[in-house]
């Protein structure tokens, strides 16, 4: 085990989150991060206000410009959400369309990395990232950019590639770019947590910042149940009514290699910022999960992990990531028995599909 272990250290600010969770050290530690929430806040709300004070300091280009963002710390399917929307676009809507990526935890230095011209891959995820590799591969109509500055990585789509629209992963908090349309993501399970700021809570900023949405998504709605859904959308319609909500859910693809989860024991490792909603799309595959690593979120593997993979894996009859960690192990993949890739894709219902069709199609 690692001295300084990352997962660990999210797994106990978590528990600092959860009301039922007992102990000295968490009181401690919850008095501490409600002093830190001020500093927090002040500090992104002095940034929001620089830049809603002078239009100067803010970029707009003649392109639609759409962001898929959060309100929450951790995972609510953007990714997902922004391979759906990025398809709307190029297909739907017939828009020459460029995904801009910070290309977080990539090895990636310039303010302008092509990654792909409309699925043509020209460099390798280590130098761009795992989102942006796999935006790359999943739309093959689009263009995916990397760039620390996306205000720059939008002009630039705009004059080289002809992009007519922009769409931005992970942007809600972007202030430079001007955008046409936010769309926020809402994890259906985990809704707002515990509905404190951070890093007392997992919120980026107070609730009231969903009336900038131009729809919300719930993500996973399926494993939810009818009472969590039914008060999430009460708790969101009364903030922003006239926001249109609609429901994301994943469809399994086959596994790679093949093979069929349904009653096999398996072990699992993710690097997600919801590692318990890959656990949950694994139980509904039908598989019994007999163990679960957990890694931070983007997490870049190295041999020690390969390793203690392999010995909490020992019993397992398959070992099963997700593509986004198929990517982070690069070849060290090839170190690990039984080891099976599950792809995953977004799936939604055709009304809901039509809404954000209509959405986009209003800001043109």
């Amino acid at each position: 085990m690692k001295l300084f272990d990352a997962a660990q250290y999210e797994k106990f600010w978590k528990r600092t989150q959860d009301p039922g969770a007992r102990g000295f050290w968490l009181q401690i530690a919850r008095l501490g991060l409600w002093t830190l929430v001020p500093l927090y806040q002040g500090a992104s709300l002095l940034k929001r206000a620089l830049f809603a004070s002078s239009a100067s300091f803010r970029t707009r280009v003649p392109a639609l410009t759409v962001s898929i963002g959060n309100l929450t710390m951790g995972g609510t399917g953007k990714t997902t959400t922004a391979r759906l929307i990025g398809e709307i676009l190029a297909e739907d809507l017939s828009l020459e369309t460029a995904v801009l990526s910070r290309g977080y935890r990539s090895a990636n230095k310039r303010w302008i990395l092509p990654v792909s011209r409309k699925g043509e891959i020209e460099v390798d995820s280590r130098l761009c990232g795992d989102e942006a590799t796999l935006l790359a591969r999943w739309l093959q109509a689009c263009s995916v950019v990397v760039g620390r500055r996306r205000a720059i990585t939008a002009r630039w789509a705009v004059e080289n590639l002809n992009a007519k629209a922009l769409l931005l992963d992970d942007g809600l908090q972007y202030w430079r770019l001007e955008r046409d349309v936010d769309i926020i993501c809402v994890g259906a399970v985990e809704g707002f947590g515990n509905g404190s700021l951070f890093p007392r809570g997992p919120l980026r900023e107070p609730l009231s910042g969903l009336n900038r949405a131009k729809c919300i998504v719930l993500y996973q709605s399926e494993v939810a149940s009818k009472e969590q859904l039914l008060e999430l959308e009460e708790t969101i319609s009364s903030i922003a009514p006239n926001v249109p909500i609609v429901h994301i859910n994943l469809e399994l693809a086959p596994l790679r290699p093949s093979g069929d989860l349904k009653g096999k024991k398996v072990f699992a490792f993710c690097g997600l910022g919801s590692p318990a909603s890959f656990q949950r799309t694994l139980e509904a595959a039908g598989a019994e999960v007999v163990g679960i690593m957990p890694f931070p979120d983007h997490h870049l593997y190295d041999k020690d992990d390969v390793k203690e993979i392999s010995e909490r894996a020992m019993g397992a009859e398959m070992v099963v990531t997700t593509e986004k960690d198929e990517v982070n192990l690069n070849d060290l993949g090839d170190r690990l028995a039984n080891l099976y890739v599950l792809p995953i894709k977004p799936a939604i219902s055709d009304g809901d599909r039509q809404t954000l069709v209509d959405v986009l199609r209003a800001a043109l």
